[in-house]
């Protein structure tokens, strides 16, 4: 189990990593939130932001989940881009 301070060391890793281009790699990856309090998902125009609640001091860590090829129209519906 990670510390809240390990959390934020991680979130501070994942935004170095999204700041210098990194996307996941194909392999499964978990991780552990202590402290964990609520989440919420919305929809985006490329995917879906996903912010998770947690810590003492209810830190949010948001997850820009994008879709490679795909946007949402006007009306909220999922089309493939055409390239």
């Amino acid at each position: 189990m990670m510390s809240n301070r390990d959390c934020e060391e991680f979130a501070a890793a994942i935004a170095d990593m999204q700041d210098a281009g990194y996307h996941a790699s194909n392999k499964n990856e978990t991780i552990v939130l202590n402290g964990y309090k609520k989440y919420w998902v919305s929809d985006t125009a490329q995917g879906h932001l996903i912010k998770i609640c947690y810590g003492d001091h209810d830190k949010v860590l948001e997850i820009d989940c994008r879709w490679k090829d795909r946007k949402r129209d006007k009306t909220n519906r999922v089309n493939n881009v055409k390239k």
